[in-house]
């Protein structure tokens, strides 16, 4: 996951609880919420800061978002082209539609 805020898990309290009782290195023990189970450990904490955009991991991390977006972007654009291109026939259906085979028998 990498470091996140804590106000991030604000949705789901009881992981931001286990979290906060969390020394640098330790685990959680088996958590259960309403999205699954969760096993977590602190890897660190850093102070919530106000960071400049001349610092130059803010600058990386911003370079680095846009460009998984823009990559998202493009492998979306390219499926649906793909998709658009293909030419998909039912033989099944149409043989069943024709009475040439029979839904049991297609099994």
């Amino acid at each position: 996951m990498g470091f996140i805020p804590a106000s991030a898990l604000d949705s789901t309290p009881q992981l931001k609880q286990a979290v906060l009782a969390l020394q640098v290195n330790q685990f959680t023990p088996i958590i259960r919420s309403s999205s699954g189970y969760h096993i977590i450990k602190l890897l660190g904490k850093e102070p919530a800061a106000t960071h400049t955009l001349s610092e130059l991991r803010v600058q990386n991390a911003i370079r680095q978002t846009l460009s998984n977006e823009r990559e998202q972007l493009l492998k979306a654009a390219y499926i649906e082209t793909l998709r658009n291109r293909a030419k998909v026939e039912n033989y099944l259906a149409e043989q069943m539609v024709k009475g040439q085979i029979s839904l049991s028998s297609a099994k």
